[in-house]
């Protein structure tokens, strides 16, 4: 038998521990290394060194899962060190909590520039981010103690503003009641003033709900100074009739025998003078300012035979009523058993019943779903004075298109 030396046995098993001891060391040593960690973007992140890897990672430590954020900053980088920041990642919400990764970091365009003194959020936690700063809305128009007389068509105008968001919508109000809603920029109103004192405010809403009112302005309107007749001319059978005040349109009656009732027909003029003819004999002459009226009620029944200058043929029909108040026009307009799907539809004027006229007021937009062969318009509309003008004279009608018709498949006029 080999005999071993005892030395040689020692240092051989002095040896084996080392070694053991090394690659256990060397074990431990790799083990604790990062697999996804990059120390190093942290500093190319604006303010990165408020969370360090917890920008990107779930692990506030680094390392693996990365967070939305971290991982659209991967979707740019891949395993690369290529340089990340861009205004089209600062313009983005990764964690969804209504603040984007630039606003949350203090780099709210995205330029690598930072504002001092900024509170810096997490893009990549939802948890974390800034309070929310509730919108400014400014009324521009009209001015506080502005006054105006009837007819008074004024818009209302705001601006508004959210320094960590942006405007959802502004409200407007009269003593307190909504009287409309605007989503986007510019945000105005064109309304139909009644006679009195108006007391408005808009209200701005956020994208994340916060809200703040506007300082109210005044609003004054008066009623017009009343209609005065001046002397009446006559010239060969033609009697011209002035005369002063009101806000027009006006409307002017006539008869011949004081003693009877006025609510003839009424000539509808915009101007303050008309020329009538006088067969002989005596005549009467009656003026009223339309300027601040209503409610007045008209209807119209439309069908293929009204159309003009030929009757259609076709089994559609249609009714609309119709509520003038001051100057806004309230319509309720349905149709029904089109021989084809409507493709246009219009109030027209002026015109009688026999006549053609161009399109007042496009009706789509008040189409209460798509076109077909049947349907409805409601909605309202703020007339001009010639257009009030013209329907307080019997002179507008409703025509509604198809294919098979294009100039028109019903047809009724708007009468009292």
């Amino acid at each position: 038998m080999m005999s071993v030396n005892p030395h040689y046995r020692s240092h051989v098993a002095s040896s084996s521990a080392l070694c053991s001891t090394l690659l256990l060391a060397l074990g431990v040593w790799l083990g604790t290394v990062p697999a996804d960690a990059r120390d190093f973007r942290v500093l190319q992140l604006p303010n990165g060194n408020a969370f360090g890897c917890a920008n990107c990672h779930v692990s506030p430590a680094g390392g693996g899962p990365r967070n939305a954020f971290g991982q659209a900053v991967g979707a740019i980088t891949g395993s690369s060190a290529v340089p990340f920041w861009s205004a089209a990642l600062a313009a983005l919400d990764s964690d969804g909590d209504g603040f984007s990764n630039g606003f949350e970091l203090g780099d709210p365009e995205g330029d690598g520039t930072t504002i001092p003194g900024w509170t810096v959020t997490n893009p990549g936690n939802a948890a974390s981010k800034p309070a929310n700063a509730s919108p400014t809305v400014t009324l521009t128009a009209p001015a506080d103690g502005t006054t105006v007389t009837a007819p008074a068509v004024l818009e209302v105008s705001a601006t508004a503003t959210d320094t960590d968001g942006t405007i959802a919508q502004v409200e407007f109000f009269d003593q307190g009641t909504l009287i409309g809603t605007v989503a986007a920029a510019p945000y105005s109103l064109l309304v139909d003033w009644s006679v009195g004192t108006h007391t408005l405010t808009a209200r701005a809403t956020d994208n994340l709900g916060a809200s703040a009112t506007s300082t109210p302005v005044t609003l004054t309107v008066l009623a017009p100074e009343p209609v005065t007749l001046s002397a009446p001319s006559l010239t060969e059978g033609l009697l011209t009739v002035t005369w002063t005040g009101g806000g027009g349109p006006y409307l002017v009656e006539q008869k011949a025998d004081l003693g009877q009732p006025w609510g003839g027909s009424s000539l509808v003029v915009t101007d303050r003078s008309v020329t009538l003819p006088v067969t002989g004999g005596a005549v009467f002459v009656r003026v009223a300012d339309a300027a601040v009226i209503g409610p007045l009620e008209f209807t119209a029944g439309l069908s293929g035979a009204n159309e003009r200058p030929e009757p259609v043929n076709s089994p559609g029909t249609g009714t609309g009523s119709f509520t003038l108040q001051d100057n806004t026009l309230t319509f309720a307009i349905t149709y029904s058993g089109l021989t084809a799907t409507a493709n246009a539809a219009h109030i027209h004027g002026p015109a009688g019943s026999d006549e053609n006229a161009q399109p007042l007021i496009d009706l789509a937009p008040f189409n209460g779903g798509a076109f077909g062969t049947a349907g409805t318009f409601t909605g309202k509309v703020i007339l001009t004075a010639a257009q009030k003008a013209a329907l307080l004279g019997g002179r507008t009608y409703v025509n509604i298109h198809t294919g098979n018709f294009g100039a028109g498949e019903i047809r009724g006029q708007i009468v009292r």
